[in-house]
């Protein structure tokens, strides 16, 4: 079924009904941490068509093989494979399609993300302000593989996790945080009046 999961976090494989399994979930992830983190949609799409235009407007063109092994591919695509962009006329609100052959990539996760870290981390010495922006350099190279079009090429749970944004921690200098060893509880007022008793003894 082609209307599966929230639209907002559909996988492509759903939107042109392909056969689908676990990378869905990934897919989904992947958007979801992109909104938790920039307080923004990755793809805010108004239907399953727009959705499509979304995508190839952050990661290009879908390969013509995963287009045409879906059940819907004539639905948003002609026999070229150009895309069939269902619009509104904003003059006579009326539907019109739009044959959209330029489908090549208009805007990067990174971008996004880079904004929402803003200029002044970025062109800051400071070595916090530098992880900061390291860190959300690799979150942005997590999302991309987390949100590939591809499902066969998507990252898969265990890789990501072996990820340099997760592996790679948020302790100084990206290493993970080392904790000091624990320290001995002092001596109980028992045991020190044990001791004190078998000094006078």
């Amino acid at each position: 079924t082609p209307i599966l999961v929230s639209r907002w976090y559909r996988a492509p494989e759903i939107v042109l009904g392909k056969e689908y399994g676990c990378p869905i979930d990934t897919f989904a992830m992947g958007c979801s941490l992109v909104e938790l983190f920039t307080g923004k949609t990755l793809f805010p799409g108004r239907s399953n068509n727009d959705m499509l235009r979304l995508y190839m407007e952050y990661k290009g063109k879908i390969p013509h093989k995963m287009i045409k092994s879906g059940t819907t591919w004539k639905e948003h695509f002609n026999d070229k494979l150009d895309f069939l962009f269902v619009d509104i006329n904003k003059v006579t609100r009326k539907t019109v399609v739009r044959t959209v052959t330029d489908c090549s990539q208009k805007k990067t996760i990174l971008d996004m993300v880079m904004t929402r870290v803003g200029t002044d981390k970025q062109r800051s010495d400071q070595p916090d302000d530098q992880l900061y922006v390291k860190k959300a350099k690799q979150f942005s190279d997590l999302i991309e593989k987390m949100t590939a079009l591809d499902p066969e090429k998507r990252i898969t749970p265990n890789d990501a996790l072996e990820h340099p944004f997760i592996k790679e921690g948020f302790g100084s200098q990206g290493l993970p945080q080392q904790h000091g060893k624990a320290k001995a509880p002092p001596p109980s007022s028992q045991s020190g009046g044990a001791q004190k008793r078998a000094r006078h003894a």
